[in-house]
């Protein structure tokens, strides 16, 4: 990968997604961890609790979540060891998650990033490695390719977060 300083071009720009959690138009969501694996709704327009929309495709925690204009993915995460799973859900029904292509490699405890066009795994922790400095992308769009190690962070870093500026990313 590439060393970088001060965070990744991401391209085309986008509005900042939240560090937690997905970001619809009128929604916000967020997964539930091991037993339930569960997928929550909850309005930015009312003072509601959450529902219940769906399940993730394999119950897990601690995975990297970004989002299009259009879904929420959740990358990764603890199955109970490090998964490459990728998971999408539409933001535009109440329905679970299906699968999407994969990881690089085995994934978790690390942060995330979008742009307009991917998602982007940050550190966290691969399976065979305890620290990562990986940075992975994979594609909103097309589910039948798998994310790549596009880059490197400074430093192998876990259980960091990440967020978006309309122009790069930053763990």
């Amino acid at each position: 990968g590439v060393n970088i300083s001060g965070g990744i071009r991401l391209d085309p720009p986008v509005a900042p997604k939240p560090a937690v959690g997905y970001q619809g138009e009128s929604f916000g969501y967020i997964t539930s961890d091991v037993p339930t694996g569960r997928i929550e709704k909850y309005s930015y327009t009312s003072d509601a609790n959450s529902s219940d929309v769906g399940t993730l495709s394999t119950k897990r925690k601690r995975g990297a979540g970004s989002a299009s204009s259009t879904a929420g993915f959740v990358a990764g995460g603890d199955s109970p060891t490090a998964s490459a799973s990728i998971d999408k859900f539409p933001f535009a029904s109440d329905t679970g998650s299906v699968r999407s292509a994969g990881l690089a490699v085995g994934h978790q405890f690390g942060g995330s990033a979008s742009s307009a066009e991917n998602g982007y795994v940050l550190g966290g922790e691969n399976i065979g490695m305890p620290y990562s400095n990986q940075i992975q992308k994979y594609s909103f769009s097309n589910d039948a390719t798998a994310a790549s190690d596009v880059a490197d962070l400074l430093s192998v870093i876990r259980y960091n977060s990440g967020t978006s500026s309309t122009e790069h990313g930053y763990s």
